[in-house]
Order: C-alpha cells, then structure tokens, then sequence
C-alpha cells in the first residue's frame, strides 16, 4: 500500500491539474500584413519580440532592413502603433464544464475570470472583442468591454447537453481571416474546450495549419479532469500539438488550480511597426519579402512573404491631336518682315497607368517621324512642344509621345498622323502677275493662243498670196456671182420641241430638271435651271442628238456647260442607249462618268450633260429601284 500510494503521488506530482505548455519562443521578428495599394510604396505591418515573447519597443529605422527577392531596399519610414489586439474568446461548452468544485462549477470559474478581465479594461477600449460558442458568433469585433462583461454574466448554457465540436473554432479561424476597418489588428483566439470526439480530432491538425498560415495563435484551454493526459492521451496530445503549432500556450483546466491571466500574453500583441519602403520592383509576377531585425548584437531575420503584384508601363494619350497644322506669313508693327507662324505646336496628353498603380514620372519625350526633338525631364508632363522653325515646305509627319515612370518603364502612345501646310510666301504684284501667267494651268492656254496666232498669220499670208496671183477677171466673176447668186438653204436637223407636261404619245422622254430635283450631291450650277416651264422632250424611236448647236442637234440645250454635239441616244430592242460624242467634261449617269462603251437607260436615270441634269423616263416603267450612285473613286 505505501508503494501505491507514493506512486499516486508521483504521478499526480507530474501530472498536475493546471499543466501549461507553451511554444519555444526565440528572438523573431513577423511579417503580418503587406499592403501594396500604393505602389511603388509599400507599406507593412512588422512585430519583433525577444526570447522573452515581449515586444521590442523604440526601435530605430537603422535596425531595420527591407529585402525585397532578398534585395535590400530603402526604408521610407518606422512608424510604431498601438492598434490593440482581436481577441476571439471560444467557449467549446460540453459536460466537463458542470463538474463542481467547492460548490462552483468549473463554468463560473471560467467566466467569473474573463468577467474579471473584461472589467479591468478601459471603456472603450483599442481591442476588439469577440465571442463565439458552440451555436454560433455571440459578439463580433465589439470596443466595449462592459457589454462583453453583460454577455457573460447573462450566460446560462445547458451544459448537460452540450456537445463539443470543431464549430466554434472554424467560426473563429474564418472572423479571424475577414478583414476589419482596423486590419493592423493583431488577433488571437483562447479556445476553451471540453474533451472533443475521437473523429474530429485528425482535422486538428489542418486548423492547426490554417491558423499558422494566417499568423494566428491558438490558446488551448482543455476543460477536463486532471488524469485526461492518461484518460485521454489522444484528445490531450492533438489539443497540446494544436497549440504549439499555431505559436500558442496550452493548459488544462480541472477546477481547484488558478487560471492563466491572459493579460501577459494580450500586451506584447497590442503593438506593432508600419514600415514603409520604396519597391523596385518592374515586373509582374509573385515575388517575396522579408524583414532583417539587428538591435543590440542581435540579427534576426523574418520568414519571407509571398504577395502577388501586377506591373505594367505607363500609356500616355494624345489629347485631341489635330490633323492638320497650317503656318501662314504674318507681320507685326515692331518688326517690318513677314514670319511664318505658329513657330511651336504644344501637344496636350495625359499619362494613364493600365496596372492601376499611379507613380510619379521622370521623363516626357516627343517623337517625329522617330526622331527626338523635345525631352522634358521635370514636371509638369502634361504638355510638349513641337518646334516648328524649320519646316518650311507642306510635308507629312507622325507625331508620339514616350513616357519614363519612376521604376524606368517606358510606354509610347500610337502614332499620330499630322500634316502640316506652309503658305506661299508674300510676293508684289508683278510677281504675282507673272506667277500666275507662267502657272502650269495657263500654259495650255498659251500654247492654244500661239497654235491660233500662227494659224492666224499663215491664213493671212495665204490670202494676201491668192490675191497677188489670182487674175484679175476670176475675182471680178466671183464677185459678181456672190451678188446675184440666192443664199444657198441650210437644212438643220428636225429639232424637238420641249412640251409643259409628259408627252401622252410617246414611249419616253426626258426631263430637264431644276438644280434641287436632282437627288443627290453634283456640282450644283443655279444657272441650270430650264429656260421656260416647257421642260419635257419626247423621245422617237431614232437615234437622238442632244447639244446646244440648234442647227446639228434633235434636243437643244442652250447652255454653255453643253458641247454642240454633246450625247447621243440610240433606240435599240433593250431601250435607249446613251452615247457620249467625246466631249471634254464627258457625259455622267447617276453620279457617275459615262463609259466609252456606253449603257442602256432605265426609267430614272439621271443624265448630267456638262452642268444641265435629265431625267429618263418611261411611259410604262417596270419596277426599277433607286439609282444606285458609286463613288467617282471607284470608277477609276
């Protein structure tokens, strides 16, 4: 019996009710939040403890070292917070929790000492307090301690009843997980539980992982009978892994033994440092970043972060570029010569950033036809400048603009076509008179008056040569003949007569219309417009000469637009076939030149013969559509 009982004793020696374990803890320094908004800044939130767990406070900008792709970079500032803590209290009720002692449950005893905590916290508070159980989010993220304090004292759970589950946990993990409008928040979870089923247990381990990766520690608190480590080894074992994975404290909880204060373990996590650096970082990709701590002798490195950023080169955009730029001669008063302006061009754009991280510029170049000619290298870039001094001739020129970012990207906009105009410099009037004589649309003119001078003066010479061998009774003869001779008869072709209305015997006609019947867009000449209301011409079925020579011509068309012979119509078995007669200005149906071959005429057609427009119509049309008008570049 003494044997027995010293072993009891021993084994409850080493195994007491109130049994902690917590992590190894080290000199470390934790990444918790990499905010890249503000790219080419970034910003993120640094937590460096002793070997003590306490959180290293006034440190210096030099202790710090930024390795970004394990790349030092500048550190822009240090900035220590007080954000306060997310503190996510679970409370996993189950049987275990109505074992008495000393006439109190292990229920109170549990939440008369976070009653006590709650109270001894300021109003409001920096925390943010939450509070789950087994059916579910009591409290979210609430600043008030004394509401918490209510919640607890008003709990009356029906602990018989209650069954454990991995419930609360999950709910925990994913509060956790949601971002706040305070996200530089540090949280962490106290998970108060009852012995949980043997088949929840393996997925411990992955919660385990969730909350390691979201840099959460769990405090387990196991509601249980002090033998549980030999009772229970499995829940024991998988509850004190939970734990020191997630970098928390594990404790059992029996009854008779004081609780943890949570206190020590809440104030270190209360702080943290918002680090600023410039990234130079220039390409997209998933890259990492990492903290170098060195304070008193002591070098400690951070795990590297992963974090995921899109870069792209800036786009820069011509703001309503013209399409054309004209330099014309002017003159002031204080200066007697003529300059040509404008003697610049100034090209408005804007910079936009396609990966949304809008960064200074450091560089704005102007390109034309791919040659430099501006650079500006301080702001504002909003505006270049197109030297205009040298162009003195019309010519063709594409105009881009290049952009240079802070990180050395570049971005180009889309050429732009350009055409600039040089007026013709000032000249007196005899230059002006001589120019326009000697233009290459009056040569012709001269060379027609010459061929008509040289004609001229040969016919004169001629005559004068007839005269002078011409015998002297011949002329006399031919005089007297041109005296007593009648005037010979000309015979000018049978000449249409135009009629106000459609002919009601003809098979077809022709209208001349007004300058606004025409349908569409030729020249328009007001000088077309018919002569007399008698505008209606009918057509036989014979060939037909239109022109405005009355003697040669069937339908006259007095106007100067109109060549003597100008068209011809042709009755055939498909209609009438119009004909041009070579004429200079050419004949046009429907908009369009009038082939040498020809074309047959349909009911509508309009004819333009030099300025004047027809119309073809038939008595009896078959349904036809709308003239079809082609573009003049089309026919060529």
């Amino acid at each position: 019996m003494p044997f027995i009982s010293l072993a009891i004793a021993t084994t409850l020696s080493l195994v007491s009710p109130l049994s902690r374990t917590k992590a190894q803890v080290a000199d470390r320094v934790l990444i918790r939040q990499v905010d890249r908004s503000t790219f080419p800044t970034i910003s993120l939130y640094v937590e460096a403890y002793d070997n003590n767990g306490q959180f290293i406070q006034n440190l210096n900008p030099e202790n710090i070292t930024i390795l970004e792709n394990n790349q030092p970079r500048p550190l822009l500032s240090l900035t220590p917070l007080n954000p306060g803590v997310h503190l996510i209290l679970v409370f996993n009720y189950g049987p275990e929790w109505s074992v008495a002692y000393a006439q109190r449950s292990r229920f109170q005893y549990l939440r008369q000492h976070w009653l006590a905590w709650a109270q001894a916290q300021p109003t409001p508070t920096s925390d943010r307090l939450s509070l789950v159980t087994n059916s579910g989010l009591q409290l979210v993220r609430n600043n008030d301690p004394a509401r918490w304090a209510d919640w607890l004292e008003s709990a009356r759970p029906d602990l018989q009843r209650e069954v454990a589950s991995l419930n609360g946990l999950v709910r925990a993990l994913d509060l956790a997980a949601t971002a706040d409008s305070d996200s530089s928040q540090h949280p962490i979870i106290f998970f108060l539980t009852a012995p949980l089923p043997a088949a929840v247990l393996p997925a411990l381990a992955d919660l385990g992982q969730r909350a390691q990766t979201l840099g959460v520690s769990i405090h387990v608190w196991m509601i249980a009978n002090a033998r549980a480590p030999t009772r229970l080894p499995q829940n024991y074992t998988a509850l004190n892994d939970l734990a020191v994975q997630s970098g928390g404290q594990f404790t059992l909880f029996s009854g008779p033994e004081p609780l943890p204060d949570p206190e020590p373990i809440l104030q270190p996590l209360r702080y943290r440092y918002r680090v600023t650096y410039l990234s130079g970082l220039t390409t997209s990709g998933t890259h990492t970043l990492s903290v170098r701590l060195n304070h008193e002798g002591m070098t400690v490195e951070s795990e590297p972060v992963a974090f995921d950023l899109t870069v792209l080169p800036p786009n820069p955009i011509l703001l309503a570029p013209p399409a054309q730029i004209t330099r014309t001669w002017e003159s002031r008063v204080d200066q007697p010569e003529r300059y040509l302006a404008p003697s610049t061009y100034a090209f408005s754009f804007i910079t936009e950033f396609p990966d949304q991280h809008p960064r200074p510029l450091r560089a704005a170049r102007l390109f034309i036809n791919d040659t430099l000619v501006t650079e500006r290298l301080e702001p504002p870039f909003e505006v270049l400048e197109w030297p205009l001094e040298e162009i003195t001739t019309n010519g063709r020129y594409r105009v881009r603009i290049e952009v240079e970012d802070s990180l050395g990207l570049k971005g180009q906009s889309q050429d732009w076509p350009i055409e600039v105009i040089v007026a013709e410099p000032p000249r007196s009037p005899l230059e002006q008179t001589w120019q326009r004589l000697s233009s290459p649309e009056v040569i012709p003119f001269w060379v027609v008056l010459l061929s008509a001078a040289i004609l001229g003066l040969f016919l004169w010479r001629w005559r004068a040569y007839r005269r002078l061998t011409q015998p002297l009774y011949a002329r006399w003869t031919a005089r007297l003949h041109s005296k007593t001779a009648p005037p010979a008869a000309s015979s000018p072709l049978m000449t249409l007569s135009p009629l106000a209305a459609p002919p009601a015997t003809a098979s077809a006609w022709l209208v001349w219309l007004n300058p606004d019947e025409v349908p569409f867009f030729f020249l328009r000449d007001d000088t077309t417009v018919p002569p007399t209301e008698k505008r209606f011409y009918p057509l036989p079925q014979t060939e037909v000469t239109l022109g405005s020579d009355r003697q040669r011509v069937t339908i006259w068309i007095p106007h100067p637009s109109v060549d003597g012979i100008h068209a011809h119509l042709t009755f055939g078995p498909e209609g009438y076939r119009l004909t041009d007669a070579s004429t200079i200005a050419g004949t046009w149906l429907n908009g369009a030149p009038l082939s040498p071959e020809g074309a047959w005429l349909v009911h509508g057609d309009i004819i333009h013969i030099g300025s004047v427009a027809l119309r073809f119509e038939n008595a009896t049309p078959s349904p036809q559509p709308f003239p079809t008008l082609h573009p003049y570049e089309e026919m060529l």
